[in-house]
Order: C-alpha cells, then structure tokens, then sequence
C-alpha cells in the first residue's frame, strides 16, 4: 500500500511538472509576442509583463486548465512581427489580431496549433507568402488574412480544411488561379477572394461548394465563361464578379438560386442577353451589370420580382422598349440604363412611388416626356443625350423631391416653363433644345 500511495504522489508531481511546463512555455511566447510587437505602446496593456498569471493579462482568455484558449488584441496597436514561439499556446482556439501594424510573415509554426478555430490577422502590414502549413488546421472555421501584403499563391492545401466555414483573403497581391482544392471545402458558407492579382477561369466545380452564401471575387483578373454549375449554389444570396475580364453570357442557370439577393457582374466582358429567368427568384433586389456588352431587350421578367430596388445596366447595348411591366415593381428605388440603346419609356415608371434616381440619359429614346408624377420620392433624374420631343409641361418640374434633373441635348420645343418650383434643385441643365 505504501509503494501504491508513493507511485500516485510521483505521479501527481510528474503532471504537475508538465503542467508547469506548458504554462511557462505560454507565458514566455506571451513575452515574446508583447516584446516584438512593442507592448509598452498598445492602446491596453494591462497585466502584461506583471507578476499576475497570464490568465489575468488583457486580452487573454484561459480554459479550466488555465492554458492560453483565446488572445484577443485587435485595433490595440501591435507593432512588429508575430513571433513564431505562439505556436507554444498549444490549447489557443482563438487568435485576433486584426486591425493593428504587424509585419513580416505569417509565422509556418502556427500550423501546429490543431485546436485553432478563429485565425484574424486581417488588416495588418503582413507578407511573403501564405504559408501552406496553414492547410494543418483540421479545427479551423475562420481565416480572415484580407488587406495585408501577402503574396504568391493561394495555398491548395486549404482544401484539406474540411471545417472551414470562412475565408478571406482580399485585398492583396495574391496572384495565380482560383486553387481547384478550394471547391472541395464542405463547410464552406462564405468564400472573399476580391481585389487580389488572381487570373484564370472559374472551374465547373465551384458547384460543389452548397453551402455557400456569399462568395466575392470582384477586382481580379479572372477570365472564361461563368459556368452554368454557379446555379448549383443553391444556399447563394449575394455574388459578387464584378471588375473581372470574364466573357459569354449569364447562365440561364442563375435562375435556380432560389435565395439570392444580389447579383454583381459589372465592368467585365460579357455578352449575350439578360436571363429572364432572373424573374423566378423571390429574394432578389439588386441586378448590376453595367459596363458589358450585353444585348437585347429588359426582360418584363424583371416586373415579377416584388423585392427589387437596384437595376444598375448601364453602358450596354441594350434596345428597344422599356417594359411596361417595369411600372409593376413597386419597391424600385434606382433605375440606370444609361448609355444603351433603349428607344422608349412608359407612362408606367409613374407608379414608382419609391423611385430616388432614374437614369436613362445617352440612349435612343423618341417620343414625348413619360408622367412622372407618381414618382413623390424622386430626386435624380437624367433624360438628356436622346430624342424627346414636344413641350415640357410646367408641372414637369414640380416633381416634390427633384433635387438633380438634365433634360438636355434632345428635341423639345415651346417656351422655357416658369423655374420658380424648382428652389430645392441644386442642378437643372436643358441646354441644346428649344
């Protein structure tokens, strides 16, 4: 009995001593971190470098076993590089360090971390490369790396991070293609790769990503078609693609994205016509495609949609009529269809009570002046470079809110209506008619 109780003491001490080990371990990357990253100028530092336990330090959060779980130092004016020795904080789930002006690489060593979950170091000075040790972190949902200086690849080693669930990487000079790993993420719900040097196309199998709710890829320079498997996305609300040099028309397919709310596809290369099948999506309140060479009419299709607010299609070439049925979407708050083809306007727009900007200036649009009375919350509007004609009508310009209106370069004739309702405008141009 006596060896018994003197092997269970041993034992006790040697779990202690390891305990001790860990914990010193942690306290000096700690130091480590609060020396490089010159701890004496952080906006909170209360604790650090004092007798108390790390426990106690501002920022950071311990579990029951009074390891380092969470170090939680955003916007607190870190300066200089991570140290590599954090990986010593072997039970961290939470790493926030965001918003601050660290520099240098991310260190490889964080990999080692198997229990990490929140990795933010996004808006930081940052760089080198992203390292792909980073594809270790079996426990990781959320990288956020966007507006530091990384550079390279995206590492395809994050396709082996099967509980993902976020991932941002934007606003940096990472170039090379979309890695085909990254389709592979099943946990995926949020994927920001915008405003990098990324190239390539978007391959077919990004229909495999199900779970995703909102992916942005705008401000690269990623070229191809938009597959058809972009419908497969069927949990999709927001699509950003804008700013890219992608060519080929709107799949047909975005149609089935039953949850989408918004659709950017600006100032790329496409063509063709503009899905009618958009109508069928219940949820959908902003179609911007300016800046494409997009042909055809506005599909009346657009009428069915009862959340719709932004219809951005200007710089087109876009004809003919615009839909009556557009006058049947009552939340419609802006309309620009600049710089097309559009050749007239219905009387109908007049029901848009919640109409704030109507653009439809630089087309072909003949004909006299749509009523626009129903308009009451409208305060932009330019109908200039077109061919209307007949008079304008003093009531014209007493729309109650119109604070910006450009009737010029068209073909009214008559006298110049009284001004005097217009005192709220701080822009009027009916130049070159008359």
């Amino acid at each position: 009995m006596r060896e018994r109780g003197c092997l269970v003491v041993v034992a006790a001490w040697i779990i202690l001593a390891v305990e001790g080990t860990v914990i010193e371990k942690e306290r000096l990357a700690l130091e480590e971190l609060y020396y490089n990253t010159e701890g004496e100028n952080w906006v909170a530092n209360t604790g650090w470098m004092s007798d108390e336990h790390a426990c106690f330090w501002y920022g950071v959060v311990c579990n029951n076993a009074s390891s380092v779980a969470a170090l939680n130092l955003p916007v607190n004016h870190l300066v200089g590089p991570i140290p590599a020795s954090l990986s010593n904080l072997q039970g961290l789930r939470v790493l926030q360090l965001g918003s601050n002006t660290l520099n240098g690489a991310l260190p490889s060593s964080l990999g080692d971390l198997s229990l990490l979950e929140v990795l933010d170091v996004s808006k930081n000075e940052l760089s080198h490369a992203i390292p792909t040790e980073l594809g270790q972190l079996q426990s990781i949902m959320i990288i956020d790396l966007i507006e530091n200086d990384f550079f390279g690849n995206i590492p395809s080693e994050f396709g082996l991070l099967s509980s993902l669930t976020f991932l941002s990487i934007c606003v940096n000079p990472i170039s090379g293609p979309i890695p085909e790993e990254l389709f592979n993420l099943p946990a995926l719900e949020e994927l920001y790769l915008f405003e990098n040097s990324l190239s390539g196309t978007i391959s077919s199998n990004i229909g495999r990503l199900t779970r995703v709710t909102e992916m942005s890829l705008h401000g690269n320079f990623l070229t191809g078609t938009l597959p058809p498997e972009l419908g497969s996305m069927k949990r999709l609300r927001r699509l950003g693609l804008y700013g890219n040099e992608f060519t080929g028309s709107l799949p047909n397919t975005l149609g089935n994205l039953e949850k989408m709310e918004e659709l950017f596809v600006d100032h790329n290369k496409l063509s063709g016509t503009i899905p009618t099948t958009l109508g069928q999506l219940p949820h959908f309140y902003t179609l911007d495609c300016n800046h494409n060479s997009l042909t055809g009419t506005i599909p009346s299709e657009l009428a069915r949609l009862s959340m719709l607010k932004n219809l951005y299609c200007d710089s087109n070439e876009l004809s003919g009529a615009l839909p009556e049925e557009l006058g049947d979407a009552h939340m419609l708050e802006v309309i620009n269809l600049s710089l097309n083809k559009l050749t007239s306007i219905p009387d109908t727009l007049g029901n848009l009570s919640k109409l704030f900007i109507l653009y439809l200036d630089q087309n072909d649009i003949v004909g006299t002046l749509p009523d626009l009375s129903g308009c009451t919350s409208l305060e932009y509007l330019s109908l200039s470079d077109n061919r209307l004609s007949g008079s304008i009508q003093p009531g014209y310009l007493a729309l109650p809110g119109i604070k910006w209106m450009n009737l010029a370069l068209n073909q009214f004739v008559g006298v110049l209506p009284d001004l005097s309702p217009l005192s709220e405008v701080v822009f009027l141009s009916l130049g070159s008619n008359f």
